[in-house]
């Protein structure tokens, strides 16, 4: 292209992936349960149908918070906080502020 332009791909939206860093809810022993994916309904999904060790006896599990990231590494970095000392305790507030029409919207990707 002429003059250092970018020619915009139409399919770039469509084809970008997103990361989400989301905490799920053991129905067993009302404890948390914090992770990160690129397939959000995938992931709740395999949780539920007992596929992850670290998860499976305390199944059936519901979304009750969720984050989007563009970049990878931001959503690793931001679900090793949440698992940490400082971002443990956190965790309740997250869940307990976060907007019931995001969760709805969110929960919409699983089902």
């Amino acid at each position: 292209m002429q003059g250092g332009g970018y020619r915009f791909d139409p399919g770039y939206l469509q084809n970008m992936r997103m990361y989400f860093v989301y905490i799920i809810q053991s129905s067993v022993d009302k404890n948390y349960y914090t992770g990160y994916t690129s397939d959000l309904k995938r992931r709740i999904e395999r949780h539920n149908s007992g596929y992850s060790k670290a998860t499976k006896k305390r199944k059936p599990f519901t979304l009750v918070y969720c984050e989007s990231y563009e970049n990878k590494n931001e959503a690793i970095k931001r679900e090793y906080f949440l698992k940490s000392k400082i971002g443990g305790p956190i965790k309740k507030g997250l869940v307990e502020s976060f907007p019931r029409e995001e969760l709805e919207k969110n929960l919409k990707l699983v089902r």
